[in-house]
């Protein structure tokens, strides 16, 4: 396996406090080694004994980190020269060949010498992990594998022929490693879904190697443990169609010997393994993020539950390489399937390749939990239940595990459900069982309410409250393909019924007419489409939340495994718990809303974020990019047009101007359709330019509303001219209008303009300005224009003539307004300059 990229963290770890204090290195005697050697080979786990009589050990090889000994006709043990590392590194009961082609086991002995060179220089010993049975796990697991399959003919005569004339491409070692461990547990029957890649790599000009894992139906009972010569066509073709569509799952780079072989990364292998053949379980690990007693732990766990592991590691080059490991000894060492045929297979010492505790070039990884339904004959039955509560009673407890149909009758209650749930694959508390029931009919059942549990989720047991209903997380997680629900109808339906359900492709849910949900497709609603509840998981289509939804609910697309596509609607704004979990075939998630939908935990726990295309809407890739776990997709592109109206302003009284708009994104055929509600009679205000689609048919363009604004007109306020005399009171002066709109009069005025003058009674001859100011109207902004009020000369006998008018007789003095000002009087002096009335006539006081 040829590496294509590896990303490698440096750690910086406080050493001291958790390393043995630098001791002296002692190498172990020639002695010493040989004594080991025997040992191991004597009384290690391998069966039988692997020297001829009277043949002698010898020494096979040996450099600065270890000496091999063993026997020229099988069994061979690399012994440590130092004492600083255990004295068994390894052993097998094959000859060794000291020009293996065997890279895979070269790649061990490299690792082990790295190690070695790094504990001498450090004057540090290896630090051992407990033995498997102080961690308590069962002192050894013998081998598992009974295979010795390789990379060439027969398991390679389906991969493609190379184009330089070398031959045939090799399966791959990750191919190779992961056949084996499938054929262990002879399963599965077939797989799901179907995918095409190419070789060369990358070029679809070049060579399609297509599956339809469907309808690859393999053939277990024609694979054998050992392809020598002899084998016949069929055991030939029923291994090569394993191998091929296992590269084909995997990414596989293909290549020939002449051309470095074919390669795949073990994530891609996992995440095949989850898309392809629905092994949910699988994942794939680093070695890096944990200590080496726990990943031993990991280890041990795994083969004691009869889990044979795909292992890689890499070198110095970044070369990688794919093996099984599939038992343990009494001391820790791991049996190593090497995927070469059974060349150099035997118990090896991984536990001190530890990355973390020095700098080490050799990364390691792991997938687990690679447990497929093996492809065996099933059960079917058919109960019915008088009353709820004993469906268990009623199902042969020998097959319990065996059922692949199960017809149900009668009422059922939790208890039932729980039962069912457990034969599907998925226990009380949530954990996995040897359950494979493909098929629940449950049309002539009803479902009732009770006060027993069907499931305990974080310690809170779950309950079914009212007839009729699939509550939340009812199947969650169970192996069913297809389910039948009561024909009668269900009234309520919860969130995550059938979340993780990855193998589940066919409903028949009939609503009540009250029911609290609806179904269109392979989509399930709440009533008022505005909550996407659920989707069937083993969907294939790309998806389309409609329009109106507002929520999609925990849980939604759960197990959507072989959706690649899925688009969301305009009006998204939260998205729920795990709504996208392990929805690992994702190539692209468009997201239309405007504003960012909030998100639950965990929204897209086992999606491929990395590979997964997050399409946003144009403009908006910088504030995804900055909000967590929206930043987590590697690939954030921008798509779509938004058309938006331009928002345009107009006087009170004019005619709309053309309506005109914007294209931000990429264009689009059509032209969308403006309106606006006002006209030239509309008042002062702001008024929406409606923007529709009109003649365009992008379903990816977004259209923005613009706004008019109607300004108030100009009205002019005029003061018009006034003329008096000196002496008399101002004329009420006169405003008058210019500029009214649409037939309007000063009755649009709601508040007068008021025109004032500084003259009075007092005020000499001139000319003085009348100035309008004040006022308001809705539809109109003033301006004034002041007036000019003339004063002319008084026609009232002058001061001095006055001092005649009275002629020793008394006469009343009155202001020109009629006020009494002097009663009686003789005299004009002392009164202050202005005009007044004595008997009669206007007198000027100056």
């Amino acid at each position: 396996m040829r590496n294509k990229r590896i990303l490698w963290t440096c750690s910086l770890l406080c050493l001291a406090s958790i390393l043995p204090s630098t001791i002296l290195a002692k190498p172990r005697s020639q002695q010493q080694k040989m004594q080991a050697a025997a040992t191991a080979l004597e009384k290690g786990a391998l069966p039988g004994k692997m020297k001829a009589p009277g043949a002698p050990m010898k020494q096979l090889v040996a450099n600065e980190e270890y000496t091999i000994y063993g026997y020229d006709h099988g069994g061979f043990a690399v012994i440590a020269n130092d004492d600083l590392l255990p004295a068994v590194l390894g052993y097998s009961d094959t000859c060794y060949d000291e020009k293996t082609q065997n890279e895979n086991f070269r790649w061990w002995l490299s690792a082990i010498s790295e190690v070695a060179q790094a504990k001498v220089k450090a004057g540090k010993s290896a630090t051992r992990v407990a033995r498997p049975s102080a961690a308590n796990f069962p002192d050894a697991v013998p081998m598992l594998l009974t295979t010795k399959w390789g990379q060439e003919a027969p398991f390679n005569n389906l991969c493609p022929i190379a184009t330089n004339g070398t031959g045939r491409c090799l399966t791959g070692c990750a191919a190779t490693s992961t056949a084996q461990v499938l054929y262990h547990h002879k399963g599965p029957k077939h797989g799901m879904g179907s995918n095409t890649i190419y070789y060369p790599y990358g070029m679809t000009s070049g060579v399609a190697i297509s599956v339809d894992f469907e309808k690859s139906i393999y053939d277990w009972s024609n694979m054998i443990d050992v392809y020598d010569a002899g084998y016949t066509p069929e055991e030939g073709d029923a291994v090569a169609m394993l191998m091929r569509d296992l590269g084909v799952a995997a990414d596989m780079d293909y290549g020939s010997t002449a051309q470095g072989g074919s390669g795949a990364l073990h994530e891609n292998l996992a995440r095949g393994l989850q898309r392809y053949y629905g092994l949910t379980d699988v994942q794939y690990l680093e070695r890096e993020d944990y200590t080496t007693q726990g990943w031993m732990n990991i280890i041990y766990e795994q083969l004691s539950k009869d889990q044979p592991i795909v292992y890689g590691g890499f070198t110095r080059q970044r070369e990688g390489h794919s093996f099984v490991i599939d038992g343990y000894d009494a001391e820790g060492l791991v049996h190593v399937n090497w995927g070469w045929c059974g060349d150099q297979d035997g118990y090896y010492e991984i536990a001190i390749l530890d990355p973390l505790g020095y700098k080490f070039s050799e990364m390691q990884e792991a997938v687990i939990n690679i447990t497929p339904e093996p492809a065996i004959s099933r059960v079917s039955g058919e109960v019915k239940v008088f009353t709820p509560g004993q469906l268990r009673s009623l199902v042969n407890e020998e097959s319990f595990f065996s059922y692949d149909t199960l017809r149900v009758q009668g009422r059922i209650n939790a208890t039932d459900l729980r039962t069912l749930r457990e034969m599907a694959g998925i226990d009380e508390n949530g954990n996995r069982t040897h359950g494979q029931m493909r098929m629940l009919d449950l049309s002539d059942a009803q479902i009732v309410a009770g006060d027993d549990y069907y499931l305990i989720d974080k310690g809170q047991k779950l309950t079914i409250t009212q007839d009729n209903s699939l509550p939340d997380k009812l199947f969650y997680g169970c192996s069913m393909e297809e389910i039948h629900f009561p024909a009668t109808g269900i009234r309520h339906f919860g969130k995550g019924v059938w979340a993780y359900c990855n193998k589940l492709s066919t409903v028949h849910l009939t609503p009540t007419a009250d029911a609290d949900f609806t179904i269109e497709g392979s989509m399930v609603y709440d009533k008022d489409k505005t909550t996407l509840l659920a989707v069937i998981p083993l969907t294939r289509e790309d998806l389309q939340v409609s329009d109106g939804v507002t929520t999609i609910a925990d849980y939604a697309f759960a197990g959507c495994s072989m959706v690649r596509k899925i688009a969301l609607g305009h009006d998204v704004k939260q998205i729920g718990k795990e709504a996208f979990g392990y929805c690992w075939s994702m190539e692209e998630l468009k997201v239309r809303p405007k504003e960012i939908p909030q998100l639950g935990m965990d929204v897209f726990v086992g999606a491929n974020t990395e590979t997964c295309r997050l399409a946003v809407r144009a403009g908006s890739k910088t504030r995804y990019s900055s909000l967590a776990q929206w930043k987590d997709f590697s690939s954030i592109v921008e798509f779509g047009t938004t058309v938006k109206a331009r928002n345009l302003s107009r006087l009170y009284g004019e005619e709309n101007p053309e309506f005109t708009f914007t294209i931000n994104g990429t264009k689009v055929d059509g032209t969308p359709q403006l309106t606006c509600e006002a006209d030239h009679t509309s008042s002062v205000g702001r008024y929406k330019i409606k923007i529709s689609r009109g003649t365009i048919t992008d379903e990816d363009t977004e259209f923005e509303d613009g706004y008019l604004i109607i300004k108030p007109a100009p009205l002019e306020v005029i003061a018009e001219d006034a003329t008096r005399c000196e002496g008399e009171a101002n004329p009420v002066f006169t405003i008058r209008y210019e500029g009214f709109r649409n037939d309007d009069n000063e009755s649009a005025i709601s508040e007068k303009p008021q025109a004032t003058c500084s003259a009075d009674l007092s005020s000499p001859e001139g000319v003085y300005e009348i100035v309008v100011e004040g006022g308001d109207a809705d539809n109109y902004e003033f301006s004034y224009t002041n007036g000019k009020l003339t004063i002319t000369p008084s026609t009232a006998i002058e001061g001095v003539s006055a001092k005649t008018l009275f002629g020793g007789k008394a006469s009343d003095i009155f202001s020109v307004t009629g006020q009494l000002v002097r009663k009686n009087a003789h005299t004009l002096k002392g009164l202050p300059a202005g005009i007044y009335v004595v008997g009669g006539k206007k007198v000027v006081v100056r």
